[in-house]
This record gives C-alpha cells, sequence and structure tokens, in this order.
C-alpha cells in the first residue's frame, strides 16, 4: 500500500472516537477510561487532558464553529467543553435510566445537539 501514516502519538488508554477541530489545528481523542485528550495536530503534543467520566467516551465532536467540543459516555453522559478556555467542562447531561450514549451530531447553526 502507498499510505502510510506519517505520524504516530501513543496514549496510555485505547481510543474509542477521534475528532478534529474547524481549521485542523486540534485533534480531540476518547480514551476507554473516560479521559478526553487534546492534541495540537503539527507534533501531536498533547496540550490538555480532561478526566471527568469513569466509563469509556463513545463519541465526540466539534461544534461546526470550533469552539465547543461535545462528547458521549457508556454510563449516559454528554459533557461539553469550551476549547477558548483551555476545555474547561461547561455542561453535562445525563439520560434518565443511565442508558449509554454512543452516538452525537450537532446542528449546522451549532445551537443544538443531537
Amino acid at each position: 500500500s502507498s499510505r502510510k501514516a506519517s505520524m504516530v502519538r501513543e496514549l496510555p488508554k485505547g481510543v474509542k472516537a477521534v475528532a478534529y477541530n474547524k481549521d485542523g489545528s486540534s485533534l480531540a481523542a476518547g480514551l476507554v477510561d473516560g479521559t478526553v485528550v487534546i492534541l495540537e495536530t503539527k507534533k501531536l503534543t498533547i496540550t490538555t487532558e480532561r478526566r471527568t467520566r469513569e466509563a469509556s467516551l463513545t463519541d465526540l465532536k466539534f461544534s461546526p464553529d470550533g469552539r465547543f467540543l461535545a462528547t458521549t459516555c457508556l454510563d449516559g453522559s454528554l459533557d461539553v467543553y469550551d476549547s477558548q478556555s483551555d476545555f474547561e467542562l461547561i455542561g453535562t447531561a445525563k439520560t434518565r435510566e443511565g442508558a449509554g450514549l454512543t452516538h452525537l451530531d450537532w446542528s449546522l447553526d451549532g445551537l443544538f445537539i443531537q
């Protein structure tokens, strides 16, 4: 195959989901231990780590404008982080019965998570 990885970065736990921000300068990774890792993409240097969950993260996506990062978790949690405040956790929601969340998406205008 002619395709080869140009860079590789090992993380301490298994990665379940990844997402680039709008301009491609940051890569977010959701880990099996509930940690969100943010890497700058030029050298894959870790810039931020946030562990707000104990269960595996299942999906994560940046908002269309790139300001917010939303994550879903097997414990039924949805968390929102602000990229302009060092990925501070600014909001959370949880399913009533604790059913795991597996996917999420932002509305085109970035006002809603579905």
